[in-house]
């Protein structure tokens, strides 16, 4: 029998009277790459690549690791060669408003990693897949960060409170942290808020404004906010009132109601 290789990770077979007396040689490099496919890594720098389909070589895709790094110019499709199988751990570490997408050339299905990333993928020798389904998945005291959710059940969830503070003249309304929104109006005095940006279309929040405790009369509008028969409310100006606002975008306007005059 002569000496084969195996299909994925080349692994040597020797055959009957190949190796006499060196038989340690592919054994240990049979074993090194044992080892490699469990826990090496494979750092690829995606800055200045020519081609936007680049082919793993096998030193490449042997490792059980890939990261793919670099500020990328470009989209960027990794591709197993032909009747490469397997599984890897990938992180998405590039810079740069572009995909990375991972594929065989037996040209099925694909993967793309989203930008700042990690996770598993598996390769059947024809197409790439996501081992983490996107359907019918359970959290449980998860952080997600911009994911998207569909037909998702939701139960006993808390939307972050971001505590403004005290306002004066002028202030700018930021989503980073959170979408439920405190503020309290300094005594006698205006104050423009300046909306988020109204991208993407759904986005909403809402802003609990009280009046200064011992004296009220500050005031309050909301630049470019489309209100209910074209007219803003007038803040309720009793000192210690506290207006509820909420606002929810379609992607071009921000459009404003107002729950009014609680005891705060």
């Amino acid at each position: 029998m002569a000496t084969t290789y195996t299909t994925t990770k080349k692994l040597l077979k020797p055959g009957n009277n190949d190796f006499v007396d060196t038989w340690d040689v592919p054994v240990n490099t049979d074993w090194d790459y044992i080892d490699t496919a469990f826990g090496g890594v494979t750092s690829i720098n995606g800055s200045g690549q020519t081609a936007t389909t680049y082919v793993l070589a096998e030193a490449e895709y042997r490792p059980g690791i890939i990261l793919i790094t670099g500020a990328i110019t470009a989209n960027l499709t990794y591709q197993f060669p032909s009747s490469i199988g397997g599984r890897w751990v990938v992180k998405n570490g590039t810079t740069g408003a572009y995909t990375v997408t991972f594929t065989s050339a037996g040209a099925g299905a694909s993967a793309a990693i989203t930008q700042g990333n990690t996770t598993t993928i598996y390769c059947d020798a024809t197409n790439v897949y996501l081992t983490i389904s996107t359907s019918n998945v359970s959290f449980t005291n998860a952080a997600l960060t911009t994911p998207t959710l569909t037909s998702a059940t939701v139960t006993g969830y808390t939307e972050s409170v971001v505590a403004i503070g005290t306002v004066t003249s002028t202030s700018t309304i930021s989503l980073t942290n959170g979408t439920v929104q405190t503020a309290t109006l300094t005594a006698s005095t205006a104050c423009t808020f300046t909306m988020p940006s109204v991208s993407p279309a759904g986005r909403s929040f809402i802003l609990m404004l009280k009046q200064d405790a011992s004296t009220g009369a500050g005031t309050a509008t909301f630049t470019g906010v489309h209100w209910p028969a074209n007219t803003a409310p007038t803040v309720t100006a009793t000192a210690g009132t506290m207006d509820i606002f909420t606002f929810v975008s379609n992607g071009t306007n921000w459009y404003g109601t107002a729950s009014q005059n609680y005891n705060a």
